[in-house]
């Protein structure tokens, strides 16, 4: 019965065989995705969740196998295939992290919002805190026109009028980085010497298109003077 079967077997089945085994790291962990390919052939596949692989219809004799995942080195190895038959062959890829070229992250300071906002935008020079003399940043912006301060809190008012003296909707950013308080948005005025200021812009109105839900009230952005 044996006989017959090998017999009566095509050809093409008796010169091929079957590739199958499984991708693990060095810690016995399965690697998922892991290509394992028969160089100098269509013949691919990548491994299951339990970095199972398996390829059919290999031709028979020496075969050489290539496995590799990605943050991992590739193995190569060559194995004897009798056709007809199913060959186990295992992978134990080493950890070979990728080398990645160093990535420059250059900024400069938001001086001014330019064309931007769609609301009137006050602006305080250099000149303007030395003339006015004053120790803090709230107390510089006190005069500004549209500015006003109600119980130690900003009120912005433009056209319209937005805010209602809740510092929480008022943005106040240094050189662009939001500085509000994180538990509740308030605004720490005597965090930031005026020496080191060299200029303040007020957006009154709305900006939370452009600055989130903080600046729905407007935006009031300190310039800091270049370091010497």
């Amino acid at each position: 019965m044996v006989l017959a079967l090998v017999l009566g077997a095509p050809p093409d089945a008796l010169a091929q065989g079957v590739l199958r085994g499984s991708v693990h790291d060095s810690q016995g962990t399965p690697i998922r995705g892991a290509a394992v390919v028969v160089p100098g052939t269509t013949l691919a596949t990548e491994t299951d969740l339990e970095g199972r692989y398996r390829i059919a219809v290999v031709p028979a004799g020496a075969v050489r196998v290539h496995a590799a995942a990605i943050g991992y080195g590739f193995v190569d190895t060559t194995v004897a295939l009798t056709g007809g038959d199913s060959t186990i062959v295992n992978f134990i890829l080493s950890l070979a992290p990728l080398a990645l070229p160093p990535v420059d992250v250059i900024s400069d300071k938001v001086s001014h919002f330019g064309d931007r906002p769609a609301t009137s935008v006050a602006q305080l020079t250099e000149r303007d805190l030395d003339r006015r003399a004053v120790n803090t940043v709230d107390e510089a912006i006190d005069h500004a026109p549209g500015v006003q301060f109600v119980n130690g809190q900003i009120n912005l008012r433009g056209s319209t009028g937005y805010v209602q003296g809740l510092n929480s909707r008022v943005l106040m950013t240094v050189d662009g980085v939001p500085m509000n308080q994180g538990d509740r948005g308030g605004i720490s005025w005597d965090l930031l010497p005026v020496d080191d200021i060299a200029g303040v812009q007020i957006l009154k109105g709305a900006g939370s298109s452009l600055y989130g839900s903080a600046a729905f009230g407007g935006v009031v952005n300190v310039t800091t003077r270049d370091i010497p």
